[in-house]
């Protein structure tokens, strides 16, 4: 995947760009660990814009990416 963070500082969403077309989850969390959401998307081949749950709290947070075929995490940092 290739993705890029958008819009971080009041409604953060990702661009991912997927060879692949299928089910996948994305869980946010807070560095310390604490799960801020989670939900499953459904990923088309080529561009997939998400929007992610609007966070009031700077810091760094943790986005993880699983499906069947391919898992990323990538850390962030909310001004």
């Amino acid at each position: 995947w290739d993705i890029h963070f958008l819009n971080q500082d009041f409604s953060p969403a990702v661009l991912i760009e997927s060879p692949y077309e299928g089910e996948a989850q994305f869980t946010l969390f807070h560095i310390s660990g604490q799960r801020i959401s989670s939900r499953n998307i459904s990923m088309v081949k080529g561009q997939n814009h998400i929007q992610l749950p609007a966070m009031t709290n700077p810091g760094m947070y943790i986005l993880h990416i699983q499906s069947e075929k391919h898992e990323q995490s990538l850390k962030f940092f909310k001004n």
